[in-house]
């Protein structure tokens, strides 16, 4: 039996390779593999070697669906969020753990209320809000709020981003909108504030809030700044959750010259994509879309290299990230002639590998909402593996089984 064979041997040999849903199963039979499934030590190690052999995908639609894909892009699976009174917005995957926000009205609540999701193993913690939110409500209103989701190699911690666009009021007089950057950590369960950049005169870094102009990868989370906050819209910033910095650099010369804007921004072989267009009209499936891969260098320099360019084919649509194996993910939908509030929606895979050029649109298995406007939803993929994390967390601090 397995709880007869050496420790060492069951992690090293069998347990790593086995899925979430065996290993629990064998938790529960014997106390001595359910010791060693919970261990930190052990969750960490499953959660890297599921991320590089089992890696997939997950879509979001906006309001409260997600579809998983395998690496394939075919279907393997809706995943439920136990919270369906609600509509919410995922902000970020990483290692089996989603973050996912509240659809956020200023007007009725405080502060956006934040969750950590393991639809694997049906475990959900929610993040209270920090002190400074809730300590003088009565002089601050918050206006919007844009949130990533990373991982910390130094600390192996995960952290949740907020960028808080706010309102002061004080004797009945309102001041400038200003920005709050807060950092939650999920070992230490708690809040902090983070400087806003290393220059005092920048003071506005608040994202565009478009479709596809945030992202998170390998422990930093990107955003185009809003051209109304942002004096200089030619950049692009990103918090690091390692050392929790706020960094910028410009985009493309190219592109600033020539007036081009950003169509989305994504990320390929763990370096920063950017899309853009020469053409006024963002939907305009015409258009020449360039991408632009950020090279970070020594001493935190960057330079731009021109990687490639997207067909003006209206079967392709337009970019939305690159895929795991360096695969164009676009996005495209074509209003209904019966009714001009349903349309439909599709995410489509262009390949251009060795200059055999295959189109693939991939059945999403979502529902429309015509009650939605299509031009607000949310289409965002995420690459997702399975993990056991929150499986070893102590209890009492908020999570719940479903």
């Amino acid at each position: 039996m397995l709880c007869d064979i050496p420790e060492e041997v069951l992690e090293e040999h069998v347990l790593w390779r086995l899925s979430v849903k065996t290993l629990v199963k064998l938790g529960f039979a014997c106390k001595s593999l359910n010791a060693i499934v919970t261990a930190p030590r052990f969750i960490s190690k499953h959660a890297d070697w599921s991320a590089k052999n089992q890696p997939g995908y997950l879509i979001n639609h906006g309001g409260c669906e997600i579809t998983r894909l395998d690496k394939r892009f075919d279907f393997i699976e809706k995943l439920d969020f136990p919270f369906k009174h609600f509509k919410f917005q995922l902000v970020g995957a990483c290692h089996g753990l989603l973050c996912l926000t509240k659809e956020f009205r200023p007007k009725k609540e405080k502060f956006p209320t934040t969750f950590i999701w393991n639809p694997s193993i049906r475990l959900v913690k929610e993040i209270l809000p920090p002190d400074i939110i809730t300590s003088d409500p009565y002089y601050i209103t918050y206006k919007n709020c844009v949130s990533g989701f990373g991982f910390d190699c130094t600390t192996n911690d995960y952290k949740v981003f907020h960028i808080l666009l706010a309102k002061f009021s004080k004797q009945n007089h309102d001041v400038d909108h200003v920005v709050i950057n807060l950092v939650h950590s999920l070992n230490a369960d708690s809040w902090r504030v983070i400087e806003n950049d290393t220059n005092a005169d920048d003071e506005s870094t608040y994202p565009t809030i478009c479709t596809g102009c945030t992202t998170s990868f390998n422990g930093s989370f990107y955003w185009i700044p809003s051209k109304k906050y942002e004096s200089s819209p030619e950049l692009i910033k990103w918090f690091d959750f390692c050392d929790e910095k706020i960094r910028k650099t410009r985009l493309p010369r190219a592109v600033v010259k020539n007036d081009q804007y950003v169509v989305c921004i994504g990320s390929l072989k763990n370096s920063l994509v950017v899309f853009v267009s020469d053409d006024e009209q963002k939907n305009n499936f015409q258009c020449r879309i360039s991408a632009w891969v950020m090279m970070k260098e020594l001493g935190q320099t960057t330079t731009w290299v021109h990687q490639f360019s997207v067909p003006n084919d209206p079967q392709v649509g337009l970019p939305l990230d690159i895929g795991l194996d360096g695969e164009t993910l676009c996005w495209k939908f074509q209003d209904s002639m019966e009714n001009s509030k349903c349309f439909s929606y599709s995410i489509v895979v262009y390949d251009d590998v060795k200059q055999r050029k295959s189109i693939r649109e991939v059945d999403t298995h979502i529902v429309e909402d015509s009650d939605v406007d299509k031009h607000i939803r949310v289409r965002e993929t995420f690459t997702y593996s399975e993990s056991l994390l929150l499986l070893g967390l102590r209890k009492g601090v908020g999570i719940n089984r479903y």
